[in-house]
């Protein structure tokens, strides 16, 4: 081992001398750093004729997770997958086909068909096309150009537009050239342990907002762990696990082009980390514009050099060099367990508690099909799986998790008012390296709330469920949001509540 640290050294001290003797006059400022990549929407211009066009993203390239390395080019531009948001596919299908073909195919393969008959594509313009009260000169603004979350389907079939799974036709229904949001999703090239900073530069236009058109946040996902998200000149966004909640106009101070600066903060945790972007706006709302986005590196992992010595590129080994990588849990089990004993439930948040009645917050209630679990409100809960005195993780593809939201006197929403999410802990193999990941759980919902007496039905059966173990399932309190002005509201409830958790195959 002595002799590889030498090694190690050996290569660090002759990559320092290399670099000393590059000539200054050779060195190009205007090219990326080492690890910096970045994206303007400048080099689409080719591809817009006029003011405006849809375009690919990512011309001559087929872009797939199974290939991450193709998500970034040697010149160090971001290339972005245009996918379809759900809110935009829950209209193109209908809830009640949307939900059916969910629950058979998952989302993947209805993005995949849906794409056969109407492509999603970004939206690439002129700043002087969009009103958002740019401060360059018009000529100036016909010089840059952004990116709109949205994408008209002018160029989508007309007549009689439908898919088909298994012989069984789906119609399918959009505006005649209405624009629909879309989720821009790219990998980014990482080194586990060291920190990052993701910079996206957007704003919204002038336009006055109408129940039909209002503006929603702009989500953003970072595969990593995220440890901070703040606007320029404004205060921190707010951020749940690996999911950031932009406002789409926030108190903040505005870059010379006219754009707000969201900063975003975070350790990677493996070789490529995914990153999204998507409008949460209705389909056929105003889409949020995106003018720039940069990654870079604010911290490198002091073990790079030496772990990248000794190990192969990408393995696990080379994981387990810089961050620990991340073990298989002891045991595989899909029983679900409250170990006193190992404290596999654990409040990371109480919260709001109505302390006269303990009874509300046994964790075993939780598994009970009659008693629930109050998670408090504004409480966080976490349900590690654990088997035997041991943690463990069960293999969740083409597996269900189902749970109930509990109120009394079978009231809804409107008589009294709860909310709150419920989040999964998946530990995957990718590539032959192990990490974990937060996803929300879907509701019907557009924020995914699980609310007053409904229930959770979800069915793991995309393929980005292979070689996935469920680990923990978190129940987040998101009552205290409630406006008072909402039907149901109590400012009393101690949040929401669940019972009759189960894993079914």
């Amino acid at each position: 081992m002595k002799l590889k640290f030498l090694v190690a050294g050996l290569v660090a001290l002759a990559a320092t001398q290399a670099q000393a003797f590059v000539p200054a006059s050779v060195i190009d400022n205007n090219k990326p750093k080492a690890e910096e990549y970045v994206q303007d929407f400048n080099s689409y211009k080719n591809q817009v004729w006029g003011y405006w066009a849809t375009v690919d993203l990512s011309p001559n390239q087929t872009l797939s997770p199974s290939n991450k390395a193709a998500y970034t080019t040697s010149g160090q531009n971001i290339l972005f997958e245009t996918r379809w948001t759900w809110n935009t596919l829950r209209k193109m299908l209908g809830s009640n086909q949307f939900d059916e073909l969910r629950n058979s195919i998952g989302i993947d393969e209805i993005r995949r068909l849906v794409d056969q008959v109407c492509e999603a594509r970004a939206e690439v313009g002129k700043h002087k096309t969009y009103n958002f009260g740019s401060p360059l000169p018009w000529w100036e603004q016909k010089k840059q150009y952004l990116t709109e979350l949205d994408s008209d389907t002018y160029h989508c079939q007309k007549h009689k537009p439908a898919i088909y799974v298994s012989g069984k036709r789906y119609d399918l229904s959009y505006p005649k050239n209405n624009a629909s949001t879309v989720n821009l999703r790219t990998f980014i090239p990482t080194t586990p342990g060291s920190e990052y900073e993701v910079e996206i530069r957007y704003t919204k236009r002038n336009y006055h907002n109408s129940s039909n058109n209002a503006y929603r946040d702009v989500a953003v996902w970072v595969r990593g762990d995220i440890e901070s998200a703040k606007l320029d000149g404004g205060s921190n966004a707010s951020f749940d696990g690996q999911r950031v909640s932009l406002p789409a106009a926030p108190h903040a101070s505005r870059d010379g082009h006219g754009f707000y600066v969201a900063r975003i903060k975070f350790t990677a945790d493996r070789f490529h980390t995914a990153i999204a972007i998507a409008d949460k706006g209705l389909p056929d709302s105003y889409g949020i514009l995106v003018n720039k986005v940069r990654t870079h590196v604010t911290k490198v992992n002091p073990n790079k050099e030496t772990c990248e010595v000794l190990f192969p590129a990408g393995s696990q080994e080379l994981l387990n060099c810089l961050n620990g990588g991340e073990p298989a849990p002891e045991v595989i089990s899909c029983n679900l367990e409250v170990d006193s004993t190992l404290g596999n439930v654990v409040v990371d948040q109480a919260g709001y508690r109505a302390t006269s009645e303990p009874w509300r917050y046994d964790p075993l209630n939780i598994l009970h099909t009659k008693n629930f679990y109050g998670v408090g409100r504004e409480g966080i809960t976490t349900f590690n799986m654990a088997s035997n005195g041991k943690y463990s993780g069960c293999p969740i593809k083409g597996k269900r998790l189902r749970l109930d939201e509990y109120t009394a006197n079978n009231w809804d929403y409107e008589r009294w008012a709860e909310q709150g999410l419920v989040k999964v802990k998946l530990s995957c193999v990718d590539n032959g390296i192990r990490a974990s990941r937060w996803e929300v759980v879907e509701t019907e919902l557009e924020n995914n709330y699980l609310i007053t007496n409904k229930k959770i039905d979800k069915l793991f059966n995309d393929a980005k469920y292979d070689n996935c173990l469920l680990t923990a399932v978190r129940f987040v309190d998101r009552t205290h949001l409630i406006p008072e002005s909402q039907s149901g509201y109590d400012a009393n409830s101690d949040g929401f509540d669940v019972r009759a958790m189960r894993i079914e195959n």
